[in-house]
């Protein structure tokens, strides 16, 4: 498990099982439904469609503010998915990007800093962006001014 910032975690199924109880998990895989105790469960899906797609934006969007809501009221969050490697990163990055001001670059760049093995899932928020600039970038490389 990796602190990400102050109070804010990302990990997976084992760190889940032995964080400290006062510690908020929020957990984004459907393998773990019902396993863990005093768990928020918001899963979402690897991206195979349109549809999950929009699914998984509203999901985003939850995950997004339990966490801006859990870290106003004091409490430290874990999010976890399966191998803490790209849903729960995922999930963090959106929050610094939605929440944080941070861009998709930064917020991964800081995540990866902390947690070196996540793999780079930013081709799944693509479609979520509302910032075109940001959209292009991703998809091209390309800053436009």
């Amino acid at each position: 498990m990796d602190q990400i910032l102050e109070r804010l975690w990302v990990g997976d199924i084992d760190d889940a099982l032995s964080i400290p109880k006062a510690w908020k998990n929020i957990n984004v895989a459907f393998e773990h439904l019902r396993m863990l105790p005093n768990a928020t469960y918001l899963p979402f899906m690897l991206p195979e469609g349109d549809l999950d797609l929009s699914i998984n934006g509203f999901l985003l969007d939850m995950v997004m503010d339990v966490i801006e809501t859990s870290l106003s009221a004091g409490e430290t969050v874990l999010v976890t998915c399966n191998m803490g490697q790209e849903r729960s990163p995922l999930a963090v990055v959106w929050y610094l990007y939605r929440r944080k001001g941070m861009t998709i670059d930064e917020a991964y760049k800081l995540v990866k800093s902390k947690r070196p093995e996540i793999y780079d899932r930013r081709e799944w928020l693509a479609p979520l962006l509302q910032d075109k600039r940001e959209l292009l970038r991703l998809k091209t490389g390309y800053w436009p001014r």
